[in-house]
């Protein structure tokens, strides 16, 4: 009897311990996690707008289950790799633009597709177990940083002005610029002196023709989406992909530049080879050109440290030199000019 009931306690005992020991060796299920990848840029408003207003919600909803990797884009070579990452998952690659979000397999763009459409995405794939990183094409998640709503400050990513690279460099410009205007104002006013024409008259073909070669470098680079030299002070590859590399988002800043040094060449020659009612009015208009491109120079020389966030020496060069032309066109633009009724009306008096 005490047998049975000794094999009946065992039997018991074992019927207990065994459901716990599988229970144990089962493995423990995770939480689905959805991982996210969104491409963007410090200067990009829209880009700002995401992840300001729609990202911190859905992390806070979702914690640890919502894992979104932000990569930012900082130069021409990047957009290029994002157009061909666009056409990977059938969309067009022209005009590729940030925000731009990758989830699975389905790609979102602009301010206004990514809220409406991620949340829905998010509750889908949580729905089936999660999803992993999207292929990324050229990109890599090593590129990314985690997108947290409390630890992240997006300010941080790009670095201040005074730490910029070349930050010193671009401030000396512009203050460069601004007595350069001061200078050329009294001269106007005939409160200061210009240089000689001897030397405005080799100076200013010479450093037009200076300015034509960055400027022509400038848009080849950013007419072939390829990386500029930019030597050990600034990151002109940061600036050239940037949204300000373009006037008005369409023509290109070098573009600019080149039909600006052009016009000034244009109007030294017709200056000094022309006798008709243009060339007296050509020297004032060397200086008319000169002048527009010293206020670009500055807004451009301002826009690198404080809202770039990069220096680049082919553009601070050419605001150097945009600035010299102005100090030398003050020479043929004082000077009295006769015009060639005045001298018929001069030599009968004779």
């Amino acid at each position: 009897m005490k047998q049975t009931i000794s094999r009946l306690l065992v039997l018991l005992l074992a019927l207990l311990i065994l459901p716990m020991g599988a229970q144990a060796a089962a493995p423990a299920q995770e939480a689905p996690t959805v991982r996210a990848v969104l491409f963007w840029m410090s200067t990009c408003g829209y880009c700002h707008e995401v992840i300001d207003n729609v990202l911190p919600p859905l992390q806070r909803q979702y914690g640890n289950q919502l894992d979104i990797q932000l990569i930012e884009l900082k130069t021409d070579g990047d957009f290029r790799k994002l157009s061909a990452l666009a056409m990977k998952y059938g969309q067009s690659g022209e005009g590729v633009g940030v925000p731009l979000m990758v989830i699975g397999d389905h790609m979102m763009r602009g301010a206004a597709e990514i809220p409406a459409e991620l949340p829905g995405y998010i509750e889908t794939y949580m729905a089936t177990g999660g999803v992993e990183y999207p292929e990324l094409g050229a990109f890599s998640i090593a590129q990314g940083e985690r997108f947290l709503v409390e630890g992240m400050v997006l300010e941080s990513t790009r670095p201040a002005p005074t730490e910029v690279n070349g930050f010193w460099l671009a401030i000396v410009v512009m203050a460069g610029i601004i007595l350069a205007l001061l200078y050329a104002a009294a001269a106007w006013m005939g409160k200061a002196r210009w240089i000689s024409a001897n030397v405005a008259s080799w100076a200013l073909p010479v450093l037009a023709v200076f300015g034509l070669g960055i400027s022509g470098y400038m848009a080849y680079v950013e007419m072939q989406s390829v990386e500029a030299v930019c030597g050990p002070v600034g990151d002109c590859n940061a600036v050239q992909g940037s949204p300000y590399a373009y006037l008005f988002g369409i023509l290109p800043i070098g573009i600019l530049g080149l039909a600006g040094y052009t016009l000034i060449l244009i109007a030294w020659a017709w200056s000094r080879m022309q006798q008709d009612p243009l060339a007296v009015y050509a020297p004032k208009a060397l200086f008319g050109f000169a002048l527009v491109g010293v206020f670009f120079s500055l807004y451009l020389t301002y826009l690198e440290p404080f809202v770039i966030g990069a220096v680049c020496m082919w553009c601070l060069s050419s605001a150097v030199v945009m600035t010299l032309l102005l100090i030398t066109t003050l020479t043929p633009a004082l000077k009295p000019q006769v015009t060639a009724p005045t001298q018929r009306k001069r030599s009968r008096k004779k």
